[in-house]
């Protein structure tokens, strides 16, 4: 699916999941919750864009 037909399809009531062999549009509202939830959660529980930078600069220090 290209990007425009994907922005067409997709709406606040519709998802799109990727997996490692295909893609899946789902506008059931089971799928929909699920999906808003996992990623209210990942929000959640990640870290501000500027200490990830950081994390990853002294990751990068102690792999060079």
């Amino acid at each position: 699916m290209n990007e425009k037909a994907l922005a067409a399809a997709l709406s606040a009531d519709t998802v799109y999941i990727q997996s490692a062999m295909h893609g899946h549009v789902s506008n059931r509202p089971e799928d929909v919750e699920a999906i808003h939830s996992r990623y209210d959660t990942l929000r959640a529980e990640a870290q501000p864009q500027h200490a990830s930078i950081a994390l990853i600069r002294e990751a990068e220090k102690l792999w060079t």
